[in-house]
């Protein structure tokens, strides 16, 4: 066994390397065969793993809001087995055509899917034009037209060490404050 192989009492996870799974048929399965399988042949089971998701879900949109998206799947963070198989489509097409507009990204996610031309406040993510300060006191020297965030603010005042529910009120008020007059 490996010095990366963590499994926790009373749930299926595995981490091996940069890869976080949670308990689903093919992590059973990995969890069984990783300490055997060289990285190789582990990122073209990712890859295949990929492939089918992208092709079970290619014929079968979704709507939000009225209108119809596809489903994105993404080998990086298995974009198929979690909530941003959804989310990164409607923010996407929110953003994608505003390129004269200041943009706020509250977490470093589309960049890792996209060419990306906006801001990015991530407090611990280090990353090509990402702003490492934190949510609430992060003070910008102008004002935003849109603010988006993807699977992030949840995290805000949980993800430390001292743990504070508090802490989300006070960025969402701080947020709010670096909105231009029709920022959205």
């Amino acid at each position: 066994m490996t010095s990366s192989r963590k499994i926790k009492k009373n749930t299926l996870a595995y981490n091996y390397k940069d890869y976080n799974y949670k308990d689903n048929i093919h992590t059973k399965l990995i969890n069984y065969f990783m300490p055997f399988v060289p990285a190789g042949i582990f990122r073209l089971y990712e890859n295949l793993f990929c492939k089918y998701y992208s092709l079970k879900t290619t014929s079968a949109p979704f709507t939000f809001g009225g209108k119809k998206y596809k489903y994105f799947n993404h080998i990086y963070n298995h974009t198929w087995n979690n909530e941003r198989r959804v989310e990164i489509p409607i923010i996407w097409n929110f953003i994608k055509n505003k390129k004269s507009a200041n943009i706020l990204e509250v977490g470093n996610v589309l960049s890792h899917y996209f060419s990306i031309n906006h801001n990015v406040l991530d407090k611990y993510e280090k990353g090509k034009s990402v702003i490492n300060e934190d949510v609430v006191t992060f003070k910008p020297r102008k004002k935003y037209d849109y603010i988006v965030s993807i699977s992030t603010l949840e995290h805000v005042g949980w993800d430390e060490p001292k743990k504070d529910k508090m802490k989300i009120i006070h960025a969402f008020n701080n947020l709010r404050s670096m909105l231009s007059r029709n920022g959205k």
